[in-house]
Protein backbone atom coordinates (compact mmCIF):
# COMPACT_ATOMS: atom_id res chain seq x y z
CA UNK A 1 0.00 0.00 0.00
CA UNK A 2 2.83 2.75 0.80
CA UNK A 3 4.39 1.57 -2.94
CA UNK A 4 1.03 2.44 -3.99
CA UNK A 5 0.58 5.72 -2.70
CA UNK A 6 4.53 7.09 -3.49
CA UNK A 7 3.68 5.65 -6.97
CA UNK A 8 0.07 8.20 -7.05
CA UNK A 9 1.78 10.99 -5.49
CA UNK A 10 4.71 11.08 -7.99
CA UNK A 11 2.51 10.51 -10.62
CA UNK A 12 0.26 13.44 -9.58
CA UNK A 13 2.99 15.66 -8.94
CA UNK A 14 4.19 15.33 -12.32
CA UNK A 15 1.51 15.15 -14.11
CA UNK A 16 1.86 11.44 -15.41
CA UNK A 17 -0.80 10.15 -17.79
CA UNK A 18 1.02 6.75 -18.59
CA UNK A 19 2.15 5.40 -15.61
CA UNK A 20 3.59 1.22 -15.02
CA UNK A 21 4.47 -0.25 -12.17
CA UNK A 22 6.79 -3.67 -12.44
CA UNK A 23 8.62 -6.23 -10.33
CA UNK A 24 8.80 -8.95 -8.51
CA UNK A 25 5.74 -8.76 -6.09
CA UNK A 26 6.91 -12.23 -4.64
CA UNK A 27 2.96 -12.98 -4.91
CA UNK A 28 0.80 -15.28 -6.92
CA UNK A 29 -1.81 -13.34 -9.41
CA UNK A 30 -4.30 -14.63 -6.68
CA UNK A 31 -2.70 -13.18 -3.99
CA UNK A 32 -4.27 -9.98 -2.07
CA UNK A 33 -1.32 -7.58 -2.71
CA UNK A 34 -1.87 -8.45 -6.17
CA UNK A 35 -5.56 -8.34 -5.87
CA UNK A 36 -5.02 -4.93 -4.39
CA UNK A 37 -2.88 -3.45 -7.37
CA UNK A 38 -5.79 -4.53 -9.77
CA UNK A 39 -8.41 -2.88 -7.66
CA UNK A 40 -9.67 -5.59 -6.55
CA UNK A 41 -9.47 -4.60 -3.01
CA UNK A 42 -8.65 -1.48 -1.14
CA UNK A 43 -6.54 -1.05 1.88
CA UNK A 44 -7.19 1.47 4.65
CA UNK A 45 -9.04 3.44 2.41
CA UNK A 46 -6.18 3.34 -0.57
CA UNK A 47 -7.52 2.18 -3.64
CA UNK A 48 -5.65 2.09 -7.00
CA UNK A 49 -6.93 0.20 -10.28
CA UNK A 50 -3.93 -1.34 -12.28
CA UNK A 51 -4.16 -3.51 -15.32
CA UNK A 52 -1.80 -6.66 -15.45
CA UNK A 53 -0.15 -6.79 -18.68
CA UNK A 54 0.38 -10.81 -19.15
CA UNK A 55 -3.51 -11.08 -17.98
CA UNK A 56 -4.37 -9.08 -21.11
CA UNK A 57 -2.05 -10.07 -23.16
CA UNK A 58 -2.30 -13.47 -22.85
CA UNK A 59 -5.23 -14.46 -20.08
CA UNK A 60 -5.01 -18.43 -20.59
CA UNK A 61 -1.50 -18.49 -20.02
CA UNK A 62 0.29 -19.17 -17.14
CA UNK A 63 3.46 -16.96 -17.31
CA UNK A 64 5.32 -18.50 -15.11
CA UNK A 65 7.84 -15.83 -13.67
CA UNK A 66 9.61 -18.69 -10.83
CA UNK A 67 10.00 -22.14 -11.71
CA UNK A 68 12.18 -24.64 -10.08
CA UNK A 69 13.18 -25.76 -13.85
CA UNK A 70 15.52 -22.69 -13.66
CA UNK A 71 18.57 -24.19 -12.36
CA UNK A 72 19.61 -20.84 -10.54
CA UNK A 73 15.84 -21.78 -8.42
CA UNK A 74 16.75 -25.20 -8.32
CA UNK A 75 20.69 -24.73 -6.88
CA UNK A 76 20.21 -21.61 -4.50
CA UNK A 77 16.73 -21.37 -3.29
CA UNK A 78 14.44 -24.05 -1.90
CA UNK A 79 11.13 -23.70 -3.83
CA UNK A 80 7.98 -25.74 -2.83
CA UNK A 81 8.18 -27.85 -6.07
CA UNK A 82 5.82 -25.70 -8.60
CA UNK A 83 6.07 -23.13 -11.35
CA UNK A 84 4.73 -19.62 -10.15
CA UNK A 85 4.14 -16.17 -11.56
CA UNK A 86 5.42 -13.37 -9.05
CA UNK A 87 6.60 -10.63 -11.37
CA UNK A 88 4.73 -8.43 -13.09
CA UNK A 89 4.34 -5.41 -15.04
CA UNK A 90 0.92 -3.22 -14.14
CA UNK A 91 -0.84 -0.14 -16.68
CA UNK A 92 -2.32 2.14 -14.59
CA UNK A 93 -5.88 2.86 -15.59
CA UNK A 94 -7.20 6.52 -15.49
CA UNK A 95 -10.09 5.51 -13.56
CA UNK A 96 -12.28 2.01 -12.98
CA UNK A 97 -14.76 3.68 -15.72
CA UNK A 98 -12.67 3.96 -18.71
CA UNK A 99 -9.59 1.82 -18.20
CA UNK A 100 -5.99 2.51 -19.12
CA UNK A 101 -3.96 5.12 -21.06
CA UNK A 102 -1.86 2.51 -22.81
CA UNK A 103 -3.49 -0.48 -24.26
CA UNK A 104 -1.30 -3.63 -24.12
CA UNK A 105 -0.67 -5.24 -27.56
CA UNK A 106 1.53 -8.05 -26.65
CA UNK A 107 3.49 -9.75 -23.50
CA UNK A 108 6.66 -11.87 -23.66
CA UNK A 109 8.64 -13.59 -20.79
CA UNK A 110 12.41 -12.56 -20.86
CA UNK A 111 15.14 -14.10 -20.00
CA UNK A 112 13.62 -17.27 -19.50
CA UNK A 113 16.47 -19.50 -21.12
CA UNK A 114 20.36 -19.03 -20.73
CA UNK A 115 22.64 -17.22 -23.30
CA UNK A 116 25.97 -19.16 -23.42
CA UNK A 117 24.82 -21.18 -20.46
CA UNK A 118 24.52 -17.87 -18.65
CA UNK A 119 20.84 -17.69 -17.05
CA UNK A 120 19.98 -13.78 -16.13
CA UNK A 121 18.24 -14.22 -13.43
CA UNK A 122 16.40 -16.36 -10.98
CA UNK A 123 13.19 -14.77 -11.92
CA UNK A 124 12.10 -14.45 -15.88
CA UNK A 125 11.37 -11.12 -16.41
CA UNK A 126 8.03 -9.45 -18.07
CA UNK A 127 8.54 -7.67 -21.11
CA UNK A 128 5.06 -5.79 -22.86
CA UNK A 129 4.86 -3.73 -25.70
CA UNK A 130 2.48 -0.97 -25.35
CA UNK A 131 0.58 1.46 -27.34
CA UNK A 132 -1.67 4.25 -26.81
CA UNK A 133 -5.15 3.73 -27.96
CA UNK A 134 -6.44 5.57 -30.95
CA UNK A 135 -9.62 7.05 -27.97
CA UNK A 136 -7.62 7.63 -24.80
CA UNK A 137 -11.43 7.67 -23.40
CA UNK A 138 -11.77 3.52 -23.83
CA UNK A 139 -14.99 1.81 -22.74
CA UNK A 140 -13.24 -1.37 -20.93
CA UNK A 141 -13.76 -0.84 -17.22
CA UNK A 142 -10.72 -2.10 -15.35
Amino acid sequence: MAAARLVEELADRVGARHVLVGGDFNADPGASSVAFWRGERSLDGTSVCYWDAWERARPREAGHTFTPGNPLVSENKPAPGRDRRMDYLLVRCEDSLYGPTLEVSSCELAFDQPVDGVWGSDHFGVVADLVIPTSLRTSVPC
